[in-house]
């Protein structure tokens, strides 16, 4: 659980394992400088263009310390809003092991749906009441998928000024931090220009914008031109990911999900539900026959 705060430095929410600084521009110019230098660096610029197509606006600027308390929970498999892409700055060293790590799940940005809502593989984005966990032992489907699934799934562990870049749609969480590593991690992020910003997007204005380094100035609002056509390896992702069928096991998962989200609040009777179980293993016997 958070705790929301407004103050001097901004929102920042709160817990006993992490703290998390939201929209960090104009909060430090060392800061602000950093982010200036990697979006300008001849390293990062064909990288970004390449993603992009070109022209990009950046959206998120936040800043997240691990506060080194044990959490046995991470954060939940999840992707971003859809066209966006991600810079990870590493601010102190990761290492390997259990030790907060942003996670991936590999190819995962041409899977057809969120994991956030559609599997049980996170508890984030249910919505509903504990009980409903109880339904993942009984979850064939979904068990089935993370077993397929586990073998692809990296950490970006490093050194402090390492970065990272990764697709939004890339399902991603945070790893367990249970060796009492204090770690900072600032995560920047940004759509090429033919994607709309999401809502309650706060970006900086007026004489907070005129202070920003001039090439981020730039990257902030809708003044760059649109990208000509849908280009760049986002749009080309999109166009790529995989059909839901009905026969895969990512529908059947996310059957299984929805059922028990019901059943658990109580809008199916518990016979309907036995039966869709039934209809279920059926399903996957064949598929594995």
């Amino acid at each position: 659980k958070y705790d929301r705060f407004c103050g001097v430095a901004g929102t920042s929410r709160q817990s006993q394992i992490a703290h998390l600084l939201i929209d960090v521009y104009c909060k430090s110019a060392t800061l602000d400088n950093m982010l200036e230098t990697v979006l300008a660096g001849p390293e990062t610029v064909p990288v970004i263009q390449a993603l992009t197509g070109g022209n990009y606006r950046l959206r998120g600027f936040n800043c997240r310390r691990m506060t080194g308390a044990p959490d046995f929970g991470g954060q939940g498999w999840h992707r971003d809003n859809a066209g966006e892409f991600s810079i990870g700055f590493l601010l102190s060293d990761i290492p390997e092991g259990e030790n907060g790590a942003t996670s991936f799940i590999g190819g995962s940005h041409y899977f057809p749906y969120d994991p956030q809502s559609n599997t049980t593989l996170s508890d984030d984005g249910w919505h509903v009441t504990s009980p409903v966990r109880r339904w993942r032992k009984c979850l064939p489907a979904n068990r089935l998928l993370w077993r397929s699934l586990k073998g692809r799934v990296t950490h970006a562990c490093g050194q402090a000024g390492d970065i990272y870049i990764f697709f939004g749609d890339t399902w991603h969480g945070r790893q367990f931090n249970v060796n009492g590593c204090q770690t900072t991690i600032v995560l920047a992020g940004g759509f090429p220009t033919q994607f709309p910003y999401p809502e309650h997007t706060n970006l900086p204005e007026g004489e907070a914008l005129e202070a920003m380094p001039p090439g981020t100035r730039q990257l902030i609002g809708n003044d760059q031109p649109l990208n000509e056509g849908s280009t760049g390896l986002i749009a080309e992702m999109l166009r790529q990911r995989v059909r839901l069928r009905r026969s895969s096991l990512f529908y059947l998962a996310m059957i299984e999900r929805h059922l028990a989200v019901a059943t658990t609040e109580g809008r199916l009777l518990s016979k309907a539900s036995s039966a869709a179980s039934r209809l279920i293993n059926k399903l996957l016997r064949r598929r594995q026959n």
